[in-house]
């Protein structure tokens, strides 16, 4: 009986053992189990990592680059705006210099004016006597050279101090009357009127105009002749019938149809 219970021990023990190997067999294969999970989550959570890491890289890399881009910008921006405010300096210097200028031509044109007004002052004092003695001067001269001034002379006011006409229309006519005396003076003129050739008796005539000095005229017939002079009365004419050959003679040459010297009588008045 001793040893069965015996054998039965070992027989236990054997079992004991068998068992504990079993569980240390299957203790230790959790163990590698639970490590192995653990190496591969480290593993994934390191690559993960690595991932982020490098994503964070490229991003801090684009950051960069956009940096570097926005502050080339920005520089190129300062420098367009210093280039513009220097433009502007430039801009606002020159037109104070013209803004000088023009205040400089503008005093110029002030004193100019009150020159201009001063000689304007002088010269409407002038012209209301210079136009008096330019119509007593028409009242001397003869009719043909009337006829040509009569539309300047009429604007010439009779009034100088009340007319609407300005200083430089008034003296414009004055000089464009003048300027017709003085051409009508250098030149010879022939022309057909009709004049009393004697009392009651008007005639056609040729009058022959030595400038405004003097004129002669002949009737066709030959034998009836005047002379004319500016005298204060006006234009005058006097009989000169002795002279009509002279005159007439005098017409023909003037006509090309008989070149010759001819005598004709002058009184100077």
């Amino acid at each position: 009986m001793k040893k069965i219970s015996e054998a039965r021990k070992r027989a236990g023990w054997v079992l004991a053992l068998g068992a504990g190997v079993a569980l240390v067999g299957a203790g230790t294969s959790v163990s590698a189990s639970q490590d192995e999970g653990t190496a591969k989550a480290s593993i994934e959570s390191a690559l993960s990592g690595i991932d982020t890491w490098v994503e964070l890289r490229g991003q801090i890399g684009k950051e960069r680059a956009l940096l570097a881009e926005n502050k080339a910008f920005l520089a190129d921006r300062i420098e367009l705006i210093r280039s513009q405010i220097e433009d502007t300096r430039e801009a606002t210097k020159a037109r104070r210099s013209q803004v000088d200028e023009s205040r400089s031509k503008r005093e110029e044109l002030e004193a100019e004016n009150e020159t201009l007004k001063a000689a304007s002052e002088s010269l409407r004092a002038l012209i209301g006597p210079l136009e008096a003695r330019t119509k007593e001067l028409l009242k001397r001269m003869p009719a043909p050279l009337v006829e040509q001034v009569r539309e300047l002379s009429q604007n010439i006011p009779e009034d100088p101090e009340n007319t609407t006409l300005s200083l430089s229309k008034r003296f414009g006519q004055v000089v464009g009357v003048l300027n017709f005396i003085d051409k009508f003076n250098t030149d010879v003129h022939v022309t057909t009127e009709t004049r009393e050739i004697m009392a009651g008796t008007t005639a056609q005539v040729t009058a022959l105009y030595l400038g405004i000095s003097g004129a002669y005229y002949v009737n066709g017939a030959g034998d009836r002749a005047g002379r004319g002079y500016s005298s204060e009365e006006g234009f005058v004419w006097t009989p000169v019938n002795e002279a009509a050959a002279e005159i007439q003679q005098a017409v023909k040459v003037l006509n090309g149809e008989l070149p010759q010297f001819v005598q004709v009588p002058i009184v100077i008045d």
